[in-house]
């Protein structure tokens, strides 16, 4: 069930009275983030992120000031873990989230529900075997072959055959894409920092992940022989894969994002 969501004009009024009161020393490091936050309005949203939740149940609190929490975290280069702490330590950060105070902040496993509400991923952490690193030598600006022979055709293929349906609709990351959409694209665009004629271009992207690329034994046999044990293994991050940063050089492990 969803409580009050919180308004633009309410979260202006909120955080620039608080803003006041904290000390100037405090402020200097975090006011142009502050002065940004200002114009982030989630107004156009609340209709969108409304049918997420249940219509009975136990009310959910600060929903608004969470998602600009998560925001908040990649504008200061903080993993959310870490600033889920710093949220009630620090009052400059929950100031700009738009807490009214250090006790309203909510707990980690909270911010957690929050992302898997808006990206619901089902994934299992049980995996037969490692990703192997790949024994290619490569330099910069040099990309692996693809795995799959023809696979930009394929892609190119599945958009001719269903041009007139939107694409993405049904993927888990649907509701991100809609955010993106309305937050940045169509706000950057009536203000006029977008032109009306539109190129839309694409790039990819490497994104490590900070798990580990070990798997940890799911059985409790005594086989010295790791690679012949019949049993799975576990890792923490099982979508996750060896490849090859070009522009860098270096192989990395995590996903490679195309946008």
């Amino acid at each position: 069930m969803l409580s009050h969501l919180q308004t633009h004009a309410e979260y202006v009024q909120l955080s620039q009275a608080a803003w006041k009161a904290i000390p100037i020393d405090f402020q200097r490091p975090y006011q142009t983030t502050f002065d940004l936050f200002q114009y982030l309005n989630f107004d156009p949203i609340h209709s969108l992120i409304q049918p997420l939740y249940a219509t009975t149940g136990r009310p959910a609190l600060y929903q608004i000031e969470s998602l600009r929490a998560l925001i908040l975290s990649v504008s200061l280069k903080i993993p959310f873990p870490q600033l889920s702490q710093q949220l009630k330590l620090h009052r400059p950060f929950w100031t700009i989230a738009g807490f009214p105070d250090a006790s309203s902040v909510p707990s980690l496993g909270s911010f957690y529900h929050l992302m898997q509400r808006y990206c619901p991923v089902k994934e299992s952490k049980v995996i037969v075997s490692p990703p192997k690193k790949l024994n290619v030598k490569l330099g910069t600006d040099k990309k692996l072959p693809s795995r799959k022979k023809q696979a930009t055709q394929q892609v190119i293929d599945h958009l001719k055959r269903h041009s007139d349906k939107p694409h993405f609709v049904s993927g888990p990351e649907k509701t991100l894409q809609r955010l993106f959409d309305i937050l940045a694209v169509q706000q950057s665009k009536a203000i006029g920092l977008l032109a009306n004629q539109l190129i839309a271009s694409g790039d990819g992207t490497c994104i490590p992940s900070h798990a580990t690329p070990y798997v940890r034994k799911s059985c409790h046999c005594s086989n010295p022989n790791k690679k012949s044990c019949p049993h799975e293994g576990i890792l923490t991050d099982p979508n996750a894969r060896w490849g090859y940063d070009s522009s860098k050089g270096t192989y990395f492990y995590g996903y490679t994002g195309y946008f």
